[in-house]
């Protein structure tokens, strides 16, 4: 972030920079093209400042969506490693006893209080801004269908996942359920990695820009 405040704090020196190299121009003092060469340094900075917000957009969008499945990979730890424990569904029953099974019920109990997964998704799949910036990273044209079917599939998920606990469906519900948040999950991780590495590209290009030296 310090890198970040560096490049941003250098930019109006280039702009000073361009400024007086106009009205150096406007006074005879350089040749016909420096006002040309000027309004192209200009051009350059402005559109590597918007290209900055928006990668700081994209970069705080992925970071939500990541903190939902953070939120459930952690919360639901003990349920995920059961399942991944049990080899079918009568190796669940046989290991689904005693105190493993008070804790899928917490888990699952967990799940739609305030602030946890559940509730978060409902909140941040109403957040439109999200889907624009979330678009520009996946590269589609259907204004964020990708971020609602994904984040639709894992709400019914844990829908099924809370309403079967405790019956003899709840293998297949929190098989499905750990399928979804893997999927999930992996999804966020890689584009958040998208985010910071366009963020970082936009970053070196305004530092190259203005001559600020990485270190």
């Amino acid at each position: 972030m310090l890198q970040t405040i560096g490049t941003i704090l250098g930019i109006p020196k280039a702009i000073d920079a361009t400024l007086s190299l106009i009205d150096r121009a406007r006074a005879g003092k350089d040749v016909p093209g420096a006002l040309d060469d000027a309004k192209r340094q200009l051009e350059s900075v402005k559109g590597l400042l918007g290209d900055f917000a928006v990668s700081f957009d994209e970069l705080y969008a992925w970071k939500r969506i990541h903190h939902i499945s953070n939120t459930l990979s952690n919360n639901f730890k003990t349920s995920l490693d059961i399942i991944g424990m049990a080899e079918d569904e009568d190796d669940f029953d046989r290991i689904c006893k005693g105190e493993y099974k008070k804790d899928i019920k917490r888990d699952l109990d967990g799940l739609d209080e305030p602030y946890q997964a559940g509730p978060l998704l409902h909140v941040y799949k109403a957040q439109t801004h999200l889907h624009i910036h979330v678009k520009k990273l996946t590269q589609r044209d259907d204004d964020g269908k990708e971020w609602h079917d994904r984040t639709q599939l894992l709400i019914e998920s844990i829908k099924m996942a809370v309403k079967e606990g405790g019956t003899k469906k709840t293998y297949r519900a929190l098989k499905d359920l750990r399928r979804h948040i893997n999927v999930f999950n992996t999804w966020a991780d890689d584009e958040l990695v998208k985010g910071i590495e366009r963020y970082n590209e936009v970053i070196s290009e305004l530092q190259n820009m203005l001559n600020i030296q990485k270190g």
